[in-house]
């Protein structure tokens, strides 16, 4: 997946003390090619997820941290039974086997925050490779739009986005499905569209990014058509 440089990169810097080799390894990185074993399936779908969530993401969108600050939060909480579990006699607590109320009490906290990050990754994650919402951040948008050029229309319509994939093992068949929120608060079924891997990788393996990255794009603009005309 490449790197995208931010407006802020590309402004010149007062005090530049970057050295000559530090700009030719940045530009490298920049324009680092993917290549991936093909008969691996895990590692041409998680080059593809990759590039995909890129490709969402440069149309403005922010990741959503809700599912993840809810699962640091579960975390958390489930480490800090567990610590109070192990040391609470230090802190003045009963000792064994006087403290078996507090050990039961600690377990049970311990599975509940484990049993809710399991349902958190069956009910809410499912198999989302990236869950993005707006508003859009101009500042965000790749390629960067020129002064006076408007965010495109169709992006507006999107509050919103779930990306999902899917490729079995040893298939060519990839599937691209987009679960969208429109303006109205309402998410709207799931838009999906298959290809070949076959066309997005050359035989020596190289992601041919920007024919994926168009057909990726394609794919959530006529999700979000699709989307407003159900509205």
């Amino acid at each position: 997946m490449k790197k995208r440089r931010s407006k802020k990169d590309d402004e010149p810097e007062e005090d530049d003390t970057e050295s000559e080799e530090e700009e030719e390894q940045e530009t490298e990185e920049l324009n680092m090619p993917v290549i991936v074993e093909l008969g691996d399936s895990q590692a041409v779908k998680t080059a593809l997820d990759d590039s995909l969530v890129q490709m969402v993401a440069e149309r403005g969108y922010q990741e959503d941290q809700g599912i993840s600050n809810v699962k640091i939060i579960l975390g958390l909480l489930a480490s800090a039974f567990g610590l109070f579990g192990q040391f609470h006699e230090h802190l003045g607590f009963a000792k064994f086997p006087d403290d078996r109320h507090i050990l039961g009490a600690c377990v049970a906290g311990y599975m509940f925050c484990s049993s809710l990050l399991s349902v958190l990754a069956v009910v809410w994650e499912k198999n989302y490779i990236a869950s993005l919402k707006g508003p859009i951040l101009r500042e965000n948008v790749y390629p960067f739009l020129k002064d006076g050029e408007e965010i495109p229309e169709w992006c507006s319509w999107i509050k919103a986005c779930k990306v999902e994939t899917e490729l079995e093992r040893y298939d060519t068949k990839f599937t691209v499905r987009y679960t969208i929120m429109t303006a109205d608060d309402v998410w709207q079924e799931p838009y999906e569209e298959h290809n070949s891997i076959l066309r997005f990788f050359n035989v020596e393996g190289l992601l041919l990014e920007d024919v994926y990255q168009k057909w990726g794009r394609d794919v959530l603009k006529n999700g979000a058509f699709k989307a407003k005309k159900k509205k």
